[in-house]
């Protein structure tokens, strides 16, 4: 066996590409009775990162005891939904509107308005996001889709005079019933 020198690597001798960290894009499909022309493209330029790791819950493990030994046994997830947070840059365009923050303060009002009380059926405020990892020449290595999600919950706007002048962003948190998990497989 060949010592850990670099030309040993199957990746190095092969010329394997490193994955990036910030070669991806989010695309946001709002539901349909607050999409506007303009309003997946603000939320894909402003979306700052995603953490794909809740696509890989943590598995439980259940014992099983006989005498003096046990045994070990994987169980399945309880819950299929996932949560997952976005974070996104706010900016004003020039008509003062902060857009990226209506967008979505207008998809959290869909579920629950705090100004009116409104309320909608689950049906009218389901969206799809979707993260595409890609290489850099834009070729798609993983996709992960989150279906039927929404909005739960945006942070962000806690103001101070601490630090100088810091830009402002927001996160927002959301739950998907379900996700699909698209990659290219060694088999």
């Amino acid at each position: 066996m060949a010592l850990p020198h670099f030309r040993n690597l199957i990746s190095t001798n092969t010329k394997w590409e490193p994955v990036y960290k910030n070669l991806f894009e989010l695309t946001i499909d709002l539901p349909a009775i607050i999409r506007t022309p303009n309003s997946q493209r603000v939320l894909l330029e402003n979306a700052t990162n995603i953490d794909l790791n809740v696509t890989n819950k943590q598995l439980g493990v259940s014992t099983q005891r006989f005498k003096y030994s046990t045994r070990a046994f994987l169980q399945t997830p309880s819950e299929t939904d996932v949560e997952f947070e976005i974070n996104f840059n706010i900016n004003q365009n020039d008509k003062k509107v902060i857009e990226t923050w209506q967008h979505l303060k207008n998809w959290y009002d869909l579920i629950w308005n705090s100004q009116t009380g409104e309320l909608h059926y689950k049906a009218d405020y389901i969206g799809q996001i979707t993260a595409q990892i890609h290489d850099r020449t834009g070729e798609v290595i993983r996709r992960v889709d989150f279906i039927d999600a929404y909005v739960t919950g945006i942070t962000g706007f806690n103001l101070t005079w601490e630090n100088g002048a810091i830009i402002q962003s927001v996160q927002a948190k959301f739950v998907a019933d379900y996700f699909n998990d698209t990659y290219f497989d060694i088999n």
